[in-house]
């Protein structure tokens, strides 16, 4: 079979293209690439919140693009104020740094119950809930 001119362009128009594709940068792998992120634990180690956050952590490194490593930091007071307001006033801002927050303790900010908390709770960028519950 013998490709004519026409034909032989297609193929390079092709192949370029392709190669293209591939070189094309993915801005949020190039931000998550080599960076640590960190899970704030609210309390102290071997409870739930601990085991939650390690699985939370073994998950997602798998599915962020550019595949950062994570660490667990156990924040421990205050039933998780602590923690949250670690992430308000010192964290930075970049989504490297996340926590799991009871869930009752938005309910008791707006009940003017959580004495000392410094974030808004309506205020955080959500992720999602690992568990159920009727609480």
């Amino acid at each position: 079979m013998r490709l004519t001119g026409t034909c032989l362009s297609f193929l390079a128009i092709t192949a370029t293209w392709s190669a293209a594709g591939v070189a094309i940068a993915d801005p949020v792998a190039d931000f998550y690439r080599g960076k640590q992120m960190q899970i704030i634990v609210r309390s102290a180690p071997g409870g739930s919140y601990d085991i939650y956050s390690r699985l939370v952590a073994s998950h997602m490194m798998k599915y962020i693009p550019g595949n950062p490593s994570f660490i667990t930091r156990h924040m421990t007071g205050a039933a998780g104020i602590q923690a949250v307001n670690f992430l308000e006033t010192v964290a930075p801002k970049d989504g490297t740094v996340m926590t799991i927050v009871s869930n009752g303790l938005p309910g008791d900010q707006a009940l003017g119950l959580a004495e000392g908390l410094k974030a808004d709770m309506a205020a955080l960028n959500w992720i999602g809930n690992i568990t159920g519950s009727n609480e």
